[in-house]
């Protein structure tokens, strides 16, 4: 089952897996949100498997996961770019303070 419904997904045939009797058909965002959150809940590695509260909110947002996955890799590097940056202005302001510790210590100037 879990194997037809990653076909079904990989070939966006979203709707091939909604039951034909529901009377209210849920929207394709609905559906592939729904979908994708349901495979993330039987990856085979179940580290990789969200809680329940993780879960409800990947269900109620109205953004994960039916943005594009260029847009998720996108931001996904953006943010670990952003990190990066701040760790390194933080080495930076660390290796400053220290220059001026060392300094002050010694009765010197700071080095600029």
């Amino acid at each position: 089952m879990v194997e037809w419904l990653k076909l079904m997904v990989q070939q966006k045939q979203f709707e091939e897996v909604v039951d034909k009797e529901l009377e209210i058909k849920p929207t394709t965002s609905e559906l592939k949100r729904a979908l994708l959150t349901a495979l993330r809940c039987v990856d085979p590695d179940a580290d990789k498997r969200p809680k329940m509260s993780q879960v409800a909110r990947m269900l109620e947002s109205d953004e994960y996961p039916v943005m594009p996955r260029e847009e998720r890799r996108r931001r996904r590097n953006q943010n670990a770019e952003t990190h990066r940056e701040s760790t390194d202005t933080n080495k930076d302001n660390d290796i400053t303070t220290d220059a001026k510790i060392w300094a002050r210590n010694r009765n010197m100037d700071p080095p600029l």
